[in-house]
């Protein structure tokens, strides 16, 4: 649900901007351990969150919204179970 809201979110507001044009947005989130993970801070933050994933499983979900000239909305959203291999510190 997140990631719908943000490609739509995202999307409108460029089709604000752009009415007549076809807009798509998306947006891929990775959720590990009841966690969500955003885009990292910085790269100790990356850093973070790699070995979080390192040797789990954890879900990316990617959804895409498509705003059509006059508003009308289509949206879809693909998830993937994904499991890191266990990562060494110097990954």
């Amino acid at each position: 649900e997140f990631a719908l809201r943000v490609a739509c979110d995202k999307a409108a507001a460029i089709a604000r901007a752009r009415p007549d044009a076809l807009v798509l947005g998306a947006d891929t989130i990775v959720v590990c351990g009841g966690e969500l993970f955003g885009k990292p801070r910085d790269r100790d933050d990356a850093g973070r969150m790699l070995a979080a994933l390192s040797d789990r499983w954890h879900e990316v979900a990617t959804a895409v919204a498509v705003i059509c000239p006059g508003g009308a909305v289509q949206t879809r959203l693909a998830r993937s179970r994904v499991r890191f291999r266990r990562l060494a510190a110097a990954e």
